[in-house]
Order: structure tokens, then sequence, then C-alpha cells
């Protein structure tokens, strides 16, 4: 299912369409649907990093999820690069639609040394990335000595 027809899509706050794919910014995680035939190594990615930094910042806890409704291949040996660039990704997650999908997720966890996980389905996949970044933050806001009380939006 793309993203635009789940019921997850009123919670898009800004959307880009580049050659690399459709890219939708959500409040803190970024949902990827990348086109057909398209290869993703760093050099492809700079564009969409750029977006990202520029929407998110450096330092807010983001996490990505991909949606893989096409096919297309990365290039796992860049994911340091992508890790430098965008230090504040905390989570990867990777929505499979076939056994071909898992089986490439099998092999790309093993050169991303932040938590790699796949999913089912989208609504999975964004619940269970939302609270690790919920997590994350939280973690955060108690090592800058800040309580989470007072942090805590709806107070």
């Amino acid at each position: 299912m793309k993203f635009v027809k789940s019921k997850l899509s009123h919670q898009i706050l800004e959307y880009h369409s580049i050659s690399l794919g459709q890219f939708y910014f959500l409040k803190n995680i970024i949902v990827a649907e990348i086109n057909e035939g398209v290869h993703v190594d760093f050099n492809a990615s700079k564009e969409f990093i750029s977006l990202i930094i520029d929407f998110y910042g450096t330092e807010k806890p983001i996490g990505y999820i991909c949606n893989r409704v096409n096919n297309f291949s990365i290039s796992p040996l860049d994911y340091p690069k992508f890790n430098r660039s965008l230090p504040n990704l905390t989570i990867f997650g990777i929505v499979h639609n076939n056994h071909f999908d898992r089986m490439n997720y099998e092999i790309e966890k093993r050169f991303c040394n932040k938590p790699y996980k796949a999913f089912s389905d989208l609504y999975t996949a964004f619940s269970q990335v939302s609270n690790f970044i919920i997590n994350v933050s939280k973690r955060l806001d108690i090592t800058k000595g800040k309580s989470i009380v007072e942090n805590n939006p709806l107070n």
C-alpha cells in the first residue's frame, strides 16, 4: 500500500517528489517510497539528505521508514556515510512486500550500525518506529538534565 492511501497520510507535514522517489516528512518520521529501478547510493541521495537536514536539523531524533512498493537497489556499503550525514537518524524501518525484499533486508541490516527493523505493514512500522523515537527522546531529555514532565507538550 502506498503511504498516501494509508490512514497515516493525514500526518504528512511536507512532501517531496525527486528523482530518487517520493518522501513524506512527518513530525519525527520520514516515509520513503523509492522509485522503480533506481539505484540508491550516497551520491544519488545527497538531495534527499539535504531536504532532511533542512526540515529536521541534525539534533532532533528521527526515524526512517522505507515503504518498498517498488523494486530498486541500494548500496549497503554507503550506510556509514548516511549515518555520518544524519547523526539524528535513530532507526531504519523497512516495510517489505515480498520474500525478495525480506532477503534484501537480511543482507542490508548487516551494514547498518543503527537499529534496522523489518515490518510487513506500514501501520506496525509506524507504531514501532514512533515508540523507538519516543524512548530515544526520553533518554536524551534525561541525559540533558531536563525533566520529561516539563518537556511534555501535553502539559
